[in-house]
């Protein structure tokens, strides 16, 4: 009967197995570092396209009261309560 000879890993291929892992690992964790950032990004984008929404509707409606607030009408009806102010030919009737 035959001797089997035991095959000898020579130690530079475990050292470049053991390198590979090694590289495979850190490798995979950045990826993995970078994918939970990338959702958490995209959460807060989400987070702040909502809040930009928010504050464009408030920006618009400030933009028409201001319109409203400089126009003539308005002048005129804080002139009638604020000031107690008529037109030439407006009548008052006081309540007695």
């Amino acid at each position: 009967m035959k001797k089997r000879k035991h095959r000898i890993i020579k130690p530079s291929y475990i050292y470049n197995f053991i390198f590979a892992v090694l590289v495979y690992s850190i490798f995979s964790f950045i990826i993995f570092y970078n994918f939970s950032r990338y959702k958490d990004l995209k959460n807060s984008e989400a987070l702040l396209y909502s809040k930009l929404s928010e504050e464009q509707d408030i920006h618009d409606g400030l933009q028409y009261e201001l319109k409203y607030i400089n126009s003539d009408d308005y002048i005129e009806k804080i002139a009638k309560q604020e000031l107690g102010l008529i037109h030439l030919n407006e009548i008052v009737f006081y309540p007695e």
